[in-house]
């Protein structure tokens, strides 16, 4: 999360997407032929998800947010709600924040996808949930109108998405 340079992966995919989300993607496509009509897909994602669409034109984060359509960059108001450091000052082609919430909203939509095909899917979002997965994030990151959980709290999200009879055949996003 928040990776303090863009960095590649071996498949020169930025690492934000070829982690968080092509992992989803191979695994569940490697699960398809096993999956049955009760079967449930759950994309971790996070609920930051909303603060930018899905950059189709540049998903490997090599051109300036600046050129990107309009459709394709980030929502500014919600950027500076987050809090996400320096991107309204810089504008650059990688911001670290930003990559990590693209990922997640490629998930968003590979879940709805599945479900489109028939497969019972949901991206479910923890919330806030203090851990290593923030090394990379500025010493001391709070957002004050963000409300912290703990890991307990978190990962409970993910048995309701995977566990819960009420949940069958919705595909919705949880946090």
């Amino acid at each position: 999360m928040g990776l303090p340079t863009r960095t590649l992966s071996q498949d020169g995919l930025e690492m934000h997407f070829a982690t968080n989300f092509l992992g989803h993607f191979l695994l569940t496509n490697l699960l398809h032929p096993l999956l049955t009509p009760s079967s449930r897909i759950i994309n971790i994602t996070s609920g930051g998800y909303m603060v930018t669409p899905f950059r189709f034109s540049d998903y490997n984060f090599s051109q300036p947010t600046a050129s990107l359509p309009l459709s394709e960059r980030p929502n500014e108001a919600a950027v500076e709600m987050l809090g996400v450091p320096d991107f309204l000052s810089t504008k650059e082609s990688y911001v670290p924040l930003i990559a990590y919430l693209h990922s997640n909203m490629a998930n968003v939509l590979f879940s709805t996808a599945l479900v489109e095909k028939g497969i019972q899917a949901f991206s479910a979002a923890p919330g806030v949930v203090v851990t290593e997965l923030q090394r990379h994030m500025p010493e001391g990151f709070r957002n004050p109108v963000m409300f912290y959980k703990s890991a307990s709290q978190g990962a409970a999200t993910f048995l309701v998405a995977a566990l819960d009879p009420a949940l069958r055949g919705m595909c919705e996003v949880f946090s």
